[in-house]
């Protein structure tokens, strides 16, 4: 068995990241897909990688509460606390309305876009 290279960090793709947001959301490809307004055949080709546009990647931050940054790049700011951990902030009550009434718009429309 070979030895393991010491101080080695295995590298996350973009496709990971956007996996591993939207399970630390605690939501399923198709509960995504309804709260941020895109297809899930996009989601689903995304997560085995197939990079997105930026617009998707900015909608999956938004519906996740994580850093654009962060799925774009794999870097993390530490100053800034993640959008999921501003409790009351006014950019996380705006963002959620918009996804609220994307949710509602979709529900009365039974119906998803993708680019």
């Amino acid at each position: 068995m070979p030895t393991p290279e010491a101080g080695r960090v295995p590298e996350w793709t973009v496709a990971d990241r956007l996996r591993k947001a939207r399970e630390a959301a605690g939501m399923e490809q198709t509960q995504l897909a309804q709260v941020a307004g895109i297809s899930r055949a996009t989601i689903s080709a995304a997560e085995n990688g197939s990079r997105p546009a930026r617009a998707t990647m900015r909608l999956w931050a938004l519906a996740t509460g994580v850093p654009l940054v962060w799925i774009e790049t794999g870097e993390t700011h530490k100053r800034a606390a993640p959008l999921s951990q501003r409790r009351g902030s006014y950019e996380r009550r705006l963002i959620a309305n918009v996804l609220e009434e994307r949710a509602a718009d979709l529900q009365r429309s039974d119906g998803l876009w993708s680019e």
